[in-house]
């Protein structure tokens, strides 16, 4: 990958992440000042709840569970009926 293409990526994702949180400290000033006490934290709870799939992502689950689960159904169909 050309080095400038790479340092353009950088800079624009950090100055993304910036610009989010900038707007986001503007949003919670301008809830302050209109006198909408604990807003603030309900706007930083939104954003975070909006974007933290985007974030964090959550992984896929392993491939063991679902092999393991099989394998106890299986055994558990082996048995005689009462």
């Amino acid at each position: 990958m050309d080095p400038l293409v790479l340092l353009l990526k950088v800079t624009g994702g950090v100055s993304g992440f910036a610009l989010f949180v900038y707007v986001l400290y503007r949003i919670v000033l301008a809830a302050k000042k209109t006198g909408r006490t604990g807003s603030g934290g309900q706007i930083v709870g939104i954003a975070l709840m909006v974007f933290g799939a985007v974030l964090a992502p959550v992984p896929p689950p392993p491939q063991e569970v679902a092999t393991e689960s099989r394998e106890q159904k299986r055994n558990e169909d082996d048995g005689d009926p009462l």
